[in-house]
């Protein structure tokens, strides 16, 4: 929308969601026009970046952490807030996989000793984490 290349990018919907679809001309427009929304959009992109940061940190990490990490982000995104303890919406292994960076296999392990160590259990078709303990040793806080 604003450098006029296409988008790179893929979007995973957690919950129901409405869709505005805007010609990339009538964006500028309203981002010249509106000062205040220019600036929000600007935000939204520097925390990106920030998270887009912490990600590459984390990819190099062993896969309990980068999977914990996923869990965490989609507990909070779930919640619409900062709690990592909020029910997780049922997530196919796979897009679980896919945001941990991890093979469907590893994820499959790497559920099973945390569902074993008592921080992780299945609830109502999704899963929640039961303890902070994991996220603070691993820094994920």
């Amino acid at each position: 929308l604003l450098d006029n290349k296409p988008r790179s990018a893929d979007v995973l919907a957690l919950t129901p969601l409405s869709l505005v679809k805007l010609p990339g001309a009538v964006f500028r427009e309203l981002m010249l026009s509106r000062p205040a929304l220019a600036l929000a959009i600007a935000q939204l992109e520097s925390k990106r970046l920030r998270e887009l940061n912490r990600r590459f940190v984390i990819h190099s990490a062993d896969a309990t952490t980068r999977l914990l990490n996923a869990l965490a982000e989609l507990a909070r995104h779930s919640a619409g807030g900062q709690d990592v303890l909020a029910p997780i919406p049922p997530l196919a292994q796979r897009e679980l996989a896919a945001l941990a960076g991890l093979s469907r296999e590893t994820t499959s392990r790497t559920l099973g000793k945390l569902r074993d160590r008592g921080y992780l259990q299945e609830e109502g078709g999704g899963l929640r984490l039961l303890s902070l303990e994991p996220l603070r040793k691993r820094c994920l806080l």
